[in-house]
């Protein structure tokens, strides 16, 4: 049995798996036993995202530029849509979901229509003014009241099609 290290020039005595301790520690937290430091972390990607140490780039930008840790609740949005463009112009702190989603709204809207005030009925899937789309309570999506009435009688005359017990 080696009473030794077993890498070459060094004359202390054993410790585990061959090497002396201080070799053993360098092998569990630099991955081997002659690298003295652990590598730079690198960037890799997570659902489109640049990660870097378990924090995606875009937010440890948007951190960094507000001076702070972002809260729970708010989200960075990427005004291009491009998880890849982290420049400080394209990033927007939303303060909550809700407000995300209103801006990725908007911007469909506008794409398809040229203008980001205008909503899709959920029924024809026209675009058109909020004021003359319904909005039930507690939904964000709209609809026409003539496609609504509609679809209700569509609905009624299937059930009154349907045979008993179905």
């Amino acid at each position: 049995m080696e009473t030794k290290c077993t890498i070459d020039g060094c004359e202390k005595p054993f410790y585990c798996k061959g090497w002396c301790r201080v070799h053993y520690t360098r092998a569990q937290r630099n991955g081997g036993p002659l690298v003295l430091r652990r590598q730079p972390p690198t960037p890799h990607l997570s659902k489109g995202y640049m990660v870097m140490q378990h924090k995606p780039v875009h937010v440890a930008i948007a951190e960094k530029a507000l001076g702070r840790e972002l809260r729970l609740e708010e989200i960075v949005h990427h005004a291009d849509e491009n998880k890849a463009n982290n420049a400080n112009n394209n990033l927007v702190i939303c303060p909550d979901h809700t407000y995300h989603m209103l801006l990725h709204r908007r911007l469909r809207a506008y794409q398809t229509t040229g203008n980001p005030n205008l909503r899709k009925c959920v029924l024809c899937k026209k675009w058109d003014v909020p004021e003359n789309l319904y909005f039930p309570p507690s939904q964000y999506s709209g609809k026409h009241k003539v496609c609504d009435a509609a679809a209700q009688s569509k609905r009624y005359l299937r059930s009154k099609l349907r045979p008993d017990g179905v």
